[in-house]
This record gives C-alpha cells, structure tokens and sequence, in this order.
C-alpha cells in the first residue's frame, strides 16, 4: 500500500474540485485505516489484559502454594 501525498490542507482555497475530491477522499482513507488500527489494538489490548488477569491469578496461587511449603518445612 503506497502512501500517496495530499494536497496541503492549507491551501484548500486554492485547489481545483478534482483536487479537493482527491484530499476528501485521502483523508476518509486515511481516516479508516486509522479506525481499523484501532479496533486492533483495542482487541489485542483485551487480550492482554486478560492475559495479565490470569497471570496475577497463578502468580498469587503460586504464593499461596510457596508459602504453604514454608509453613510445612518449618513445622
């Protein structure tokens, strides 16, 4: 996918009609590629968080099962 340059917004004003359909259209692209990155970051932002969930999960019974084998050793 090659970026293609837009007109500058800037100088709007002075752009044709083609030009100016050229920049709207540019921009709704650009506009929806930004959307569908952000759908996947938000997904793999769920994931990961899900993730981190259940990792703090095993890690607490991984505590929990350490410090029993403490308790079992010291008494």
């Amino acid at each position: 996918m090659t970026k293609r340059r837009l007109p500058m917004v800037e100088h709007a004003d002075t752009l044709s009609l083609k030009a100016l359909r050229e920049l709207v259209t540019g921009l709704v692209e650009r506009a929806d590629r930004a959307d569908a990155r952000i759908e996947k970051l938000e997904t793999e932002n769920q994931r990961l968080a899900d993730e981190n969930d259940q990792l703090r999960l095993e890690n607490t019974r991984l505590k929990v099962d350490n410090q029993l084998c403490v308790t079992r050793l010291r008494g």
